[in-house]
């Protein structure tokens, strides 16, 4: 299974009888024309978002550059797992405070190392599209037990109409 890094906290705290039968790793990898292998994974985030009707907008920026410091991001984990347990742990703003939080050495190591390996897909006016039509067809596949091949390529229609209908929107070139 690939999953947040969170979801090891609620299997753990959740599923106490499958303790020490598993535990997680880095994402599969792939071997390059020199023989290095790469964990190479997408990373999602989030952000924070300051209204433009908003009364005071420097004070709404100092608190969010407050509330992901490092020192206010340990402190709140901190809390909030001293108050919920282990499934209190949660994915940090700030990637110094990981290392603050209460993972184990080994279990940190592991962290950081995948997260070394992450990789910004580039974002197009359809990103949206390639997402939802790649998950709907790997459920179709899965769920469904339809051929693979022919299920990608029902689905990338989908997705090129949808990056055509952007691109002509915005004015772009379809013929690039």
């Amino acid at each position: 299974m690939i999953a947040n890094y969170t979801f090891f906290n609620q299997l753990a705290v959740a599923s106490p009888e499958i303790k020490g039968l598993w535990n997680f790793c880095p994402v599969p990898g792939t071997k390059d024309k020199n023989g290095n292998i790469s964990h190479a994974a997408n990373s999602t985030g989030s952000g924070a978002v300051i209204f433009k009707k908003v009364k005071n907008k420097q004070n709404a920026w100092e608190f969010i550059k407050w509330f992901t410091e490092k020192d206010t991001q340990t402190e709140y984990g901190t809390q909030i797992e001293g108050l919920l347990g282990t499934m209190g742990r949660f994915d940090t703003a700030n990637i110094e405070a990981l290392s603050e939080l209460s993972w184990s050495h080994s279990e940190y190591d592991r962290l950081s190392a995948q997260q070394k390996e992450l990789v910004e897909i580039p974002v197009i006016p359809s990103s949206y599209a390639v997402t939802r039509n790649i998950m709907n067809a790997f459920r179709e596949v899965v769920n469904e037990l339809e051929n693979p091949r022919d299920t990608l390529i029902w689905y990338n229609r989908d997705i090129n109409d949808e990056i055509t209908r952007k691109r002509e929107n915005l004015g772009l070139d379809t013929e690039e």
